[in-house]
């Protein structure tokens, strides 16, 4: 999971459409903002997320869901009803079929998958946008040029594994968030994470929230993003205010960062090292 391409869109848009002002700032940012690009296909109208008219899953081998490389799919669709693990979120118009215009539109689907799936400063659960193109064999036979942006998931970042689901990632964050809650016996801040059911003992466990901050000049001190680790505290159940329970951020990392909006989400461990019990539903 690149946190820091995904903590950037979502800051952007919470912070109402900055995110061509603090596009550079992306580790991966090298590359330009995208122009508009056209959304065709099933989902056409997800220009506004809020108003698409089905949904569209598929089974992408788990293999290819790893490389990093893997970007022509030709996946088979299944019903949303049935196992899968990636679905689309919109089909965005390209010049052509390469793997340069699918990097460019990469932040365009990015955004489209976090207003899809319902991510906002309050509703945070691990989610991973992805993006590809036609198959080769579509390609070479003169298919429309178009990249493809899918959501899914995450039980784990490197390797990129994701979960099979059985319903519509629309709205997740807030329809489903119980069953895509992350909990995990690795320290959120370490960078790598790999998930484990809230259902069994874990160490850290997310509230749910993101701790935000806005308009930074350069990266914060060790000092500033200890004192803001206060925003974690909002909101927390009672489960996660006992006496021996932390709040922390797992902020973004300071690679790449040139100044604008930096995100944390927000966990909770027992200070003594021992295991929270098993996460019960609200």
């Amino acid at each position: 999971m690149v946190r820091r391409w995904i903590a950037v869109v979502l800051a952007a848009v919470l912070a109402g459409g900055l995110l061509a002002a603090c596009s550079a700032s992306v580790q991966t940012g090298s590359e330009p903002r995208p122009g508009p690009i056209n959304v065709t296909g099933p989902d056409a109208d997800l220009a506004d997320p809020g108003k698409a008219q089905g949904h569209v899953c598929r089974r992408v081998a788990p293999r290819d869901i790893a490389d990093p490389d893997y970007w022509f799919d030709d996946s088979p669709v299944v019903p949303c009803s049935q196992p899968h693990n990636v679905e689309t979120v919109a089909v965005l118009d390209a010049a052509a079929p390469s793997v340069s215009e699918a990097k460019h539109a990469r932040s365009v689907c990015w955004e489209l998958a976090l207003r899809y799936v319902g991510i906002d400063e309050t509703h945070w659960i691990p989610w991973q946008p992805l993006v590809f193109l036609p198959s080769r064999a579509q390609v070479v036979a003169g298919g429309t040029a178009t990249v493809r942006c899918d959501i899914a998931f995450p039980l784990s970042d490197r390797p990129l594994r994701v979960r099979r689901t059985t319903w519509t990632a629309r709205d997740a964050a807030h329809r489903h968030a119980e069953a895509l809650w992350a909990c995990t016996d690795s320290d959120p801040r370490t960078g790598t994470l790999s998930y484990l059911p809230c259902t069994r003992p874990h160490r850290f466990e997310a509230t749910g929230r993101l701790a935000l901050l806005f308009e930074l000049p350069r990266y914060p001190s060790p000092a500033r993003l200890e004192r803001e680790e206060s925003q974690c505290l909002h909101g927390l159940p009672a489960r996660q205010r006992r006496r021996g329970i932390e709040a922390i951020a797992a902020w973004d990392s300071p690679k790449g960062f040139t100044g604008g909006i930096l995100a944390g989400v927000c966990f909770v461990h027992r200070t003594d090292g021992r295991p929270l019990p098993p996460r019960q539903a609200p």
